[in-house]
């Protein structure tokens, strides 16, 4: 099992082995270390990356509903550079892994 965070109910199940699964359909605010499982089958919405992330951070987002070329998911920089450029993404890809280098690189996609 690993930790499942359903937004609707609270529930939590824990092991700190696996990833921080957080499930979201609107506006979010992501931390370091999750892995979202977001879903825009309902209307795209925004996740915006951390205010403050220190180099080695990552964040982990999948598209639930395989929506995201018909719905994109948006993708707030923060005012951190994203891949060096200092423009918000429009992820429509099935998953997207994003790791913090430094302030001049911001977040790198891999």
């Amino acid at each position: 099992m690993s930790n499942i965070i359903d937004s609707g109910t609270n529930n939590t199940i824990f092991d700190k082995n696996q990833p921080f699964f957080v499930f979201k359909s609107t506006n979010y605010n992501a931390s370091a270390g999750e892995a979202i499982v977001a879903d825009t089958s309902t209307s795209t919405f925004t996740i915006t990356l951390p205010l403050s992330p220190t180099p080695g951070d990552q964040i982990t987002i999948f598209d639930a509903a395989n929506t995201f070329l018909a719905k994109p998911l948006i993708i707030a920089r923060n005012n951190k550079n994203i891949n060096g450029v200092a423009d918000d993404l429009l992820m429509d890809e099935p998953v997207l892994k994003l790791i913090y280098i430094n302030n001049s690189q911001g977040w790198r996609t891999l």
